[in-house]
């Protein structure tokens, strides 16, 4: 899996070793059954926003007026599996909350962002969001640094 990142942000983003932690999460999900092969082909953008630029999304796309940590965007081309959001604030403060480092939480966010790109919904379907959230820690498990 391919991915470009657009950072909107002063911040430096966690990027080193990146592509590493992706072709770890295809070669998860295929395994699982999650992805299927001409989506492990595919192409992710991964855009790092600020805190208000990411309250706005969610207002405009979830009807939220708030911040989320990661927003995730069907994809608009067929060669693309999608776009993922991050807000980098909200993404330094669940790090110091859940005693991670920033790459920890983005690796974290960036499986749960994948894992919706992929069809999985946790606000709607019980059933799913527990299946979604074992995928998502065992995947971090093997993944995180």
């Amino acid at each position: 899996m391919k991915f470009e990142t657009i950072n909107q942000t002063e911040s430096v983003l966690p990027e080193d070793g990146l592509q590493d932690v992706l072709d770890r999460c295809v070669d998860f999900f295929s395994a699982e059954g999650v992805m299927g092969a001409d989506q492990s082909q595919c192409s992710i953008y991964l855009v790092f926003v600020e805190k208000l630029k990411m309250q706005e999304l969610n207002l405009q796309f979830r009807n939220m007026d708030k911040p989320t940590d990661v927003l995730s965007f069907a994809p608009s081309e067929p060669e693309f599996l999608g776009e993922l959001v991050f807000c980098i604030d909200v993404l330094k403060l669940q790090a110091m909350e859940n005693n991670h480092s920033i790459r920890n939480e983005f690796i974290y966010l960036l499986i749960h962002g994948l894992l919706h790109l992929l069809g999985y919904d946790h606000e709607n379907d019980d059933d799913q969001a527990k299946e979604m959230l074992e995928l998502q820690d065992n995947l971090f498990e093997i993944v995180r640094e």
